[in-house]
């Protein structure tokens, strides 16, 4: 499947934020640019582009073709390298001081949180809060958590620190899965916020909550669209639909959440590894030292699968063994500038691609209808 994505890119602790539709067919280029960042609270002045050497510190960054992968599939990895959707990041400094530069994807966006007591899975989504000290020492105990973005977990803080972000949370529903002889067999869902399902996957080692939406003015266009599924309801039973009726009324499913590397004990989870809420749109970053220079076309590509291992490849296994990460930090600092002056440069890239967290994730991540996907990258020099 393939979306759209659309960089926004705000500026001082910079963020560039990721969104698309469900169509895309075509690259575009929103003109908007704001003057070169300059945090005036150390002196630091930086610039960057992307994809061009004359537009600088652009707002918005339209991208599509965004390929979606099973990143647990043995047979995907081979065809991420000339998939996934290259951004060229060159960030010079104008600062009169060396700046370090870091470059990472910020994960809390897609990252569900959880929390197990006597093998029942709590499974909550996060919002980001507006807070101050008197707001926070007002609310009640256990009601402001911060995230780590490299152990991608929430933890709840009793007391306010200035300059942090705080999130609070709602509940989705509690998850009790039966367990017999180490695999999932059944899951009661219980405090749920809406009518979900549940659809276990990977031979009982992972499970999906889902819940089917109304869809507002379905096209002839949209419901042909690759990979689209959209059900009818008759006597409470969702079928999916073969041929397009402009008269009927049609569903969607949407992905709620999607759970799995579990810890199993006494028939039990214990601990649960991977909480996302659908499919969402991830990156590799990287610099030229862990790219493949490809001569005939001067760009740099992801280290290619080797024939042989295209059937014994994920794209989870393939980030690990090429140690491509979401995070890039200068080993050396840029060099300093002057008034007007550039000093030091870094050229970075970002390889753009989606994620289906299994065979039936539906592509809904801010659950609307636009099927927007967010990808929020962190630029920061200090």
């Amino acid at each position: 499947m393939k979306k759209k994505v659309l960089i926004n890119i705000i500026a001082a602790v910079l963020s560039l934020i990721v969104v698309g539709t469900i169509i895309t067919f075509a690259w575009y280029i929103n003109t908007k640019k704001t003057s070169p960042v300059e945090i005036s609270t150390n002196g630091i002045s930086i610039s960057y582009s992307i994809n061009s050497d004359t537009a600088v510190n652009q707002e918005t960054f339209d991208v599509e073709d965004i390929s979606f992968f099973d990143i647990k599939s043995q047979t995907e990895a081979y065809y991420l390298p000339s998939m996934a959707v290259c951004l060229k990041l060159t960030i010079t400094n104008y600062s009169t001081t060396a700046v370090d530069i870091t470059l990472e994807q910020d994960t809390q966006g897609y990252t569900l949180g959880t929390e197990i007591a006597a093998g029942v899975i709590s499974v909550y989504r996060y919002t980001k809060a507006s807070v101050n000290k008197t707001i926070f020492e007002g609310a009640a105990a256990n009601t402001y958590f911060t995230y780590d973005n490299v152990l991608k977990t929430y933890t709840v803080q009793s007391a306010y620190a200035s300059g942090t972000t705080y999130y609070t949370r709602s509940k989705l529903f509690d998850a009790t899965p039966t367990i017999t002889s180490s695999k999932i067999t059944a899951v009661a869902l219980t405090n749920a916020l809406g009518s979900y399902v549940t659809v276990l996957d990977r031979d009982g080692s992972a499970f999906a909550v889902e819940e089917y939406v109304e869809v507002e003015n379905l096209s002839l266009d949209d419901f042909n669209q690759p990979g689209a599924e959209y059900y009818t309801l008759a006597s409470s039973t969702y079928t999916l639909a073969k041929t397009y009726d402009a008269n009927a009324t049609y569903y969607e499913k949407k992905t709620v959440a999607y759970l799995s590397d579990f810890t199993i004990a006494s028939s039990a989870v214990t601990a649960c590894g991977y909480a996302v809420s659908g499919s969402y749109v991830s990156c590799v970053i990287s610099d030229v030292s862990k790219l493949t220079y490809i001569s005939q076309t001067n760009e740099y590509k992801l280290p290619a699968v080797a024939q042989a291992n295209k059937y014994q490849t994920s794209v989870e296994s393939y980030l690990s063994t090429n140690t491509l990460t979401h995070k890039y930090e200068t080993a050396t600092k840029l060099t300093a500038g002057s008034y007007g002056t550039s000093g030091g440069s870094i050229v970075l890239y970002a390889y753009i691609y989606g994620v289906q967290p299994y065979a039936g994730a539906t592509n809904n991540f801010l659950n609307n209808g636009n099927n927007e996907y967010p990808l929020v990258l962190n630029l920061k020099a200090e």
